[in-house]
């Protein structure tokens, strides 16, 4: 005998308009769904691509802050060192 995974259930309410219809329609072409699946399915589906989505822009934002700060800590660096062999030239250090 096997056990069904347990989920939760929550509904997924929305608003019929043009989006809509278009994402509903694009099912075969996105491949997220069997063609032939449900609406239920269908909408689940792309709540769930769309949360991907947010997430993956989330990171990339992340990591583009992160390789920013480095750069720009670098950046500093080289313009400190640069003082320094300045001072050093100069006869001040």
């Amino acid at each position: 005998m096997t056990t069904k995974p347990q989920t939760r259930d929550r509904r997924i309410y929305t608003r019929l308009d043009p989006e809509i219809d278009e994402a509903l329609a694009a099912d075969p072409e996105a491949k997220l769904v069997p063609a032939d699946a449900p609406g239920s399915l269908r909408y689940h589906a792309w709540v769930l691509y769309g949360f991907r989505q947010w997430r993956s822009q989330r990171d990339e934002a992340a990591k583009l802050a992160a390789y920013a700060e480095i750069a720009a800590e670098e950046g500093r660096e080289e313009l400190l060192s640069a003082y320094v062999d300045q001072a050093v030239e100069a006869g001040i250090l």
